[in-house]
């Protein structure tokens, strides 16, 4: 009965390094010894030309050598200790490739971050899109801030949305720098004082935004309300770093 790939000699030779028909293949010899091809096909599950080629493999390995008797090919089995030289060989082969990999460890990062940094950009429509920006503008787990430029045009369709948005911001611990385009009075520094949004003006005729944007996290935000509503949200470090570095810069400088 040839040997099955289940048998307890052969999972072991597998679990050393060996494949499943070489581990087949060395146990059918171990139990004859020697042999010819003849011979030994009935022990095994495979074919003439397959059985060559993994014998071939087998003495690459030096787990098996070729005799002649009488003018036919023979195998040989190499005893058991030359498992042992077999397993030297794969922990050397192992320490070989650990320092080719640490060797070019900082190449392959590199090309790695060059890949990861490439932006990724969402593109969403309509009031029901511009509505999943904000809610994008919620997710954050941690250095929980939002700066905002804001748009010089504004959308009805999502005014009463935009206050219960502000009032769950807050809820949620986001805390809001806003330049505004319209005039900061009173009344809305008290309302933005619970909304945890700190506002400043900056006039329209000086600096005039027909999109806003928001900077959050790792991700800038353009929302358009003219005309067609449209926004996009770019999810890319460098890019809110800048963005955030000139929002900051003019911040300190506007003192109304």
């Amino acid at each position: 009965m040839p040997i099955a790939q289940s048998s307890p000699i052969a999972k072991t030779l597998t679990q050393i390094g060996l494949s499943d028909k070489q581990a087949v293949i060395y146990e059918a010899l171990l139990n004859l010894g020697k042999a010819n091809i003849g011979k030994l096909l009935p022990k095994i599950p495979y074919k003439r030309g397959n059985t060559y080629d993994i014998l071939e493999e087998l003495k690459q390995k030096n787990l098996v050598s070729e005799i002649e008797e009488r003018g036919k090919k023979v195998f040989v089995v190499e005893p058991p200790t030359s498992l042992e030289r077999f397993v030297d060989q794969q922990e050397q082969a192992v320490v070989q490739q650990r320092k080719l990999l640490n060797d070019n460890l900082n190449q392959l990062k590199s090309l790695y971050d060059l890949t990861i940094s490439k932006p990724v950009i969402q593109y969403f429509e309509g009031v029901n899109g511009l509505k999943q920006i904000y809610e994008h503008t919620l997710c954050q787990q941690d250095d929980k801030k939002i700066m905002v430029f804001r748009s010089i045009y504004d959308d009805k369709r999502v005014y009463d949305y935009l206050m219960s948005y502000q009032k769950r911001r807050a809820g949620h611990g986001i805390e809001a720098k806003i330049f505004s385009p319209s005039q900061v009075t009173e009344e809305r520094l008290q309302k933005d004082k619970k909304l945890l949004i700190q506002r400043k003006y900056l006039p329209r005729e000086v600096f005039s935004l027909p999109t806003e944007i928001d900077i959050f996290q790792n991700k800038v935000a353009l929302l358009s309300f003219r005309k067609k509503l449209i926004g996009v949200i770019i999810d890319n470090k460098d890019f809110a770093d800048s963005m955030k570095t000139i929002f900051m810069q003019l911040w300190e400088k506007v003192t109304q």
